[in-house]
């Protein structure tokens, strides 16, 4: 199947390719993603390319099979995250189970959540806030050098491989909470 990208504002094509039958049948968004990973290989000018909706293509071993290299279960496709960033950053401190401990400790009335504060007090804190307090002094060392926000960004990423929604209100904080909880076992680095 031949499929072309064009410029977005003159509609002339930027780069043509030939995309195999398997592709042919797949969303508009995957045959996008697929055509732009052939034009950075042949080194192409996307400038002013339209490529809204292209999606994300996954790594291939040459064919293009839109199979995903990524396990299907979730909590092995996180644990695999983290252990990149954790690679890529091993100054960062990481908390075990953090959204387990941070359920635990709200749970158990040892501690309050306050989405709306970092941190409201030593018992409350924000989702954010947690990750820095339960990471110890390598944590608040950590906020002190970028800030609560960053902190716990880099924080969350080495712990559980993915930065959550800081800005969420309590109640759905929570809930993401005990669902990311119920993925992280005790065992986790």
């Amino acid at each position: 199947m031949n499929f072309q990208i064009k410029n977005r504002f003159s509609g002339a094509i930027q780069f043509e390719c030939e995309l195999s039958a398997e592709i042919a049948d797949k969303s508009y968004s995957l045959k996008l993603g697929f055509a732009v990973k052939k034009a950075l290989s042949a080194d192409a000018d996307l400038a002013d390319a339209n490529l809204a909706g292209a999606r994300n293509v996954p790594e291939t071993n040459g064919s293009e099979s839109a199979q995903s290299p990524e396990p299907e279960d979730r909590a092995e496709r996180l644990r695999r995250r983290a252990e990149r960033y954790r690679a890529l950053h091993p100054e960062v401190p990481v908390v075990p189970a953090l959204d387990a401990k941070i359920l635990s400790i709200l749970e158990n009335g040892k501690g309050g959540l306050e989405m709306g504060t970092w941190h409201q007090c030593a018992t409350t804190h924000c989702r954010g806030g947690w990750a820095t307090t339960l990471a110890g002094p390598a944590g608040q060392e950590l906020e002190s050098k970028h800030g609560v926000q960053y902190a716990a960004t880099m924080i969350y990423r080495a712990s559980t491989g993915r930065v959550p929604h800081f800005f969420a209100t309590n109640e759905r904080a929570l809930e993401d909470i005990r669902e990311m909880a119920a993925l992280q076992p005790e065992t986790q680095p």
